[in-house]
């Protein structure tokens, strides 16, 4: 009976430090799965990314220093022809007048994109023209009711033929004496073109 006491209270002192010893394992640390981020991961650096204080950004250059204007981003056009006239006259030069639709016309817009608006052309063409725009866009409510005005007296002024481009070349008074159109070839090829024209004004 002694043995059978001393075995069943040595088994009863097993099973309870077995019970004691599963309870208060600890669990082993789980290593950080590839998403979840470490603490020092986790918090930004407050000066990352940031400028430090006695730092300021950095300026773009060109906000300091710009680049210098052209003085030609292309032909001045006028819209007003008494003031192209006037000028016309006072630095005796000709009128270059351009009948254009320059939002949907293909010719007129090329003319524009390829010569008229190159400062190579117009640093040369301003010594001989004064350049006047007679305007008719797809869209006529965009202009002032005394600019369509004006533009529709000079398509019955000046012999337009209701196809665009249509330039005339005419003295300082307003006299055309020469047409010109759309040619390809660049800045020079036209100012040479216009000029070659120009030649017989007086004859």
């Amino acid at each position: 009976m002694k043995k059978h006491t001393n075995l069943s209270i040595g088994l009863v002192f097993l099973i309870l430090s077995l019970s004691a010893a599963v309870g208060c394992k600890k669990q082993a640390p789980v290593a950080p799965s590839s998403q979840q981020a470490t603490p020092a991961a986790s918090q930004q650096n407050p000066t990352e990314n940031q400028p430090a204080k006695n730092n300021p950004p950095a300026k773009d250059p060109k906000q300091d220093n710009p680049a210098p204007q052209t003085q030609h981003a292309g032909v001045h056009w006028f819209t007003d022809y008494e003031q192209a006239r006037a000028k016309a006259v006072k630095e005796n030069k000709d009128l270059l007048i351009n009948f254009s639709g320059s939002d949907w016309c293909g010719f007129c817009i090329k003319l524009e994109k390829d010569v008229f608006s190159q400062a190579a052309f117009a640093q040369e063409a301003e010594k001989y023209f004064v350049f006047m725009l007679v305007d008719f866009p797809s869209n006529p409510a965009s202009q002032s009711p005394e600019l369509r005005k004006q533009n529709e007296l000079l398509a019955r002024i000046y012999p337009f033929k209701n196809y665009f481009p249509m330039i005339f070349l005419a003295g300082p008074d307003g006299k055309p004496y020469a047409e010109a159109e759309y040619k390809e070839g660049g800045p020079q090829v036209y100012l040479d073109y216009l000029l070659r024209i120009r030649q017989y004004k007086n004859q």
